[in-house]
C-alpha cells in the first residue's frame, strides 16, 4: 500500500512494520513501531556504527527525526519517499547489505533457472547432439555427414 493511501494511524503502523520486516538484512535492530498524531515513529540501529536513529512515517514520506550521533542531525525533517531511499543515505552499510542480499537473490534464481533448464533438456550425457549426430558431427550410423562430395557426372 502506498503511504498516500493510509488513512489510519494503525495503517501507518502496519506500513512501517511491513518495511521494517523487508529491511532487516540492513539494519541492526528496530523497535515496534508506534503512532502519535498520524505518524508512525520507531527507533532503529544502524549497521554502521550501532547509532539508533528514530524514524517517523507519515502521508508525506519517511523522516528522521532524531539521531543518537550529530552526523544524521543533516538529515533530521529531510522527507523520503521510501525507507530504502532514507537508509541509503544515512548507512554506506545498509548500501553493502542491500547489494548483498540482491546478489544472493539473484543467484539463487539463476540457479532455479538453471535447475528447470537442465529438467526441461532432459540428460544429454550421451553424447548424441539434437540433429542426431555425436560430438564429431558424424550420425549416429557412423557415416559422416560432413561428407560433401558428389558423384561425378556419367557419361
Amino acid at each position: 500500500m502506498h503511504k498516500d493511501q493510509i488513512t489510519t494511524a494503525a495503517g501507518l503502523v502496519a506500513e512501517l512494520t511491513a518495511e521494517l520486516k523487508t529491511h532487516t538484512y540492513g539494519i541492526h535492530s528496530y523497535e515496534s513501531p508506534a503512532t502519535i498524531e498520524f505518524k508512525a515513529y520507531t527507533t532503529l540501529t544502524l549497521l554502521d556504527d550501532r547509532a539508533s536513529i528514530v524514524v517517523a512515517l507519515s502521508r508525506s514520506g519517511y523522516v528522521v527525526t532524531q539521531g543518537s550521533d550529530p552526523k544524521y542531525k543533516r538529515f533530521v525533517d529531510t522527507p523520503f519517499e521510501t525507507l530504502t531511499a532514507l537508509l541509503s543515505a544515512l548507512s554506506p552499510a545498509f548500501n553493502s547489505a542491500m547489494h548483498q542480499a540482491l546478489s544472493t537473490r539473484l543467484m539463487a534464481i539463476a540457479a532455479a533457472q538453471q535447475e528447470d533448464d537442465d529438467e526441461e533438456n532432459g540428460s544429454e550425457e550421451d553424447g548424441s547432439n539434437d540433429d542426431g549426430s555425436d560430438e564429431d558431427g558424424n550420425a549416429e550410423d557412423g557415416s559422416d555427414d560432413d561428407d560433401d562430395s558428389k558423384p561425378l557426372p556419367q557419361e
